[in-house]
């Protein structure tokens, strides 16, 4: 039997800083990863380019049922300390905007630094390997485990890839260990190793799970126009409306699909609707593509325009103001269209057009789910782990971090600060007093 004195489970950016962290402190450690490598998820962030912290971290930036919570972890943990860990791992951040990137604008040096640090503390890392259960025993815990093999090498590609063979029998083995880091992950991109194990683990130990549902991720809508534009971006805020209340809104670039809404402001929106679509509440998000000005204004504008281009086409009136996809649908659905030479009929029915280009609302009906979701909002609720060491109020020697936990950030490396934050805060406690 393997023993070792921290267990960290999951070799996503949570576990991976955790061990380092425990391992720094001098604790004997053990990553276990699922997956054939770890770190595969932090290569998918950021479009492959890793925002792995910002500039302006706090609590404002995460939904949670104890933003208070978030605050102490973050306190602890800020822009600053994240940036001076990664240069100790030799990661050299490159800023745009307020997000910091490494400065190879790859993920993979991040993952890199990551594995380096692990391989450098002698940290060992069990990979295709699945703990089914952990008991608490008198020395610490014992883990269940099942290790999977390795598909065998076909031969016919150059560049050979680690392939975990999950259909077959696997090898059962027990891990101890006197204290255990759960770093498992949600259930976003479960491809990248997400699979939900973590929450059955936490509860388990008796620790409550707040639903969770899918974050950072685009929202389908009813209407069944979305395939004619889909494919279309357009600047704009977008406003989600619960019940008829205004809840939250966001500007930047919306991104039409053929199932509905996404980009970045509709991300933002995204937990707050799953939220509301699975307590059964009437969803909608109502789309401004003309923020900048008001009703009247643009009223006025279109009045000018109609004076100003007498005797041209609608093709030549609407042209430039949105792409064109978008502004023909709006025409469509506003039964807007310019008649000659008629000043008075245009102003009677500008009113309408301006309303539906500044209040045009679509019904939302699910997200894309979990497999699209670059996040999950819910877990483990943060009051019952203590914070900021994320250490189980339950389970004497049991943490709990990153995703598992009721925090989901912004856009922006708020996810991955998170992971960061409590990894390595868990890591370092876990590492003190062990027996």
């Amino acid at each position: 039997m393997e023993s070792y004195e921290i267990a960290v489970i999951g070799g996503g950016a949570s576990g991976l800083a955790a061990a380092i962290a425990a391992a720094r402190a001098g604790a004997s450690v053990c990553v276990i990863e699922r997956l054939e490598l770890p770190g595969r998820k932090i290569l998918a962030t950021g479009n492959g380019r890793c925002n792995y912290t910002n500039r302006y971290i706090a609590a404002e930036c995460y939904h949670s049922q104890n933003l208070d919570g978030v605050a102490r972890v973050l306190q602890e943990f800020g822009s600053k300390t994240a940036l001076e860990f990664f240069m100790t791992l030799g990661i050299v951040p490159r800023f745009r905007d307020d997000c910091a990137y490494p400065r190879s604008l790859q993920a993979a040096s991040v993952c890199q630094a990551l594995l380096s640090e692990l391989a450098a503390l002698r940290v060992a890392v069990r990979t295709r390997t699945r703990i089914t259960h952990i008991r608490s025993i008198h020395s610490g815990f014992q883990l269940l485990a099942e290790t999977y093999p390795l598909k065998p090498d076909t031969g016919k590609k150059k560049k050979k890839k680690i392939r975990a063979d999950y259909s077959a029998k696997p090898e059962l083995s027990r891990i101890q260990a006197q204290k255990v880091i759960l770093a498992c992950g949600g259930k976003a991109s479960p491809n990248l190793g997400s699979d939900g194990s973590g929450y059955d683990l936490a509860s388990s130990f008796g620790h409550k799970i707040l639903p969770v549902v899918p974050a950072l991720n685009g929202l389908c809508c009813k209407e069944a126009f979305f395939g004619q534009i889909s494919g279309v971006r357009v600047e704009g805020r977008v406003t989600l409306m619960v019940d008829g209340q205004e809840q939250a809104s966001e500007y930047g670039e919306i991104q039409m699909t053929d199932t509905g809404i996404s980009g970045i402001p509709v991300f933002q929106l995204c937990s707050m609707a799953s939220y509301a679509l699975m307590e059964g509440r009437r969803t909608e998000c109502v789309l401004d593509f003309f923020e900048e000005w008001t009703d009247k204004t643009l009223e006025d504008f279109f009045i000018q325009r109609f004076q100003q281009m007498t005797g041209r086409d609608e093709q030549a009136f609407f042209n430039g103001l949105l792409p064109e996809k978008l502004m023909d649908l709006c025409v469509s659905l506003s039964g807007f269209h310019l008649v000659k030479n008629s000043l008075k009929h245009l102003s009677g029915s500008v009113k309408n057009f301006v309303r539906l280009l500044k209040h045009f609302p679509v019904t939302i009906t699910d997200s894309r789910g979990f497999e699209q979701a670059q996040a999950c909002a819910g877990g483990v609720p943060l009051n019952e782990v203590e914070l900021p060491y994320c250490a189980s109020r339950r389970v004497p020697g049991l943490y709990i971090t990153g995703e598992i936990l009721d925090a989901d950030g912004r856009c922006g490396g708020y996810n991955l600060h998170w992971a960061w934050a409590t990894g390595i805060q868990a890591g370092t406690h876990a590492a003190q007093n062990i027996r």
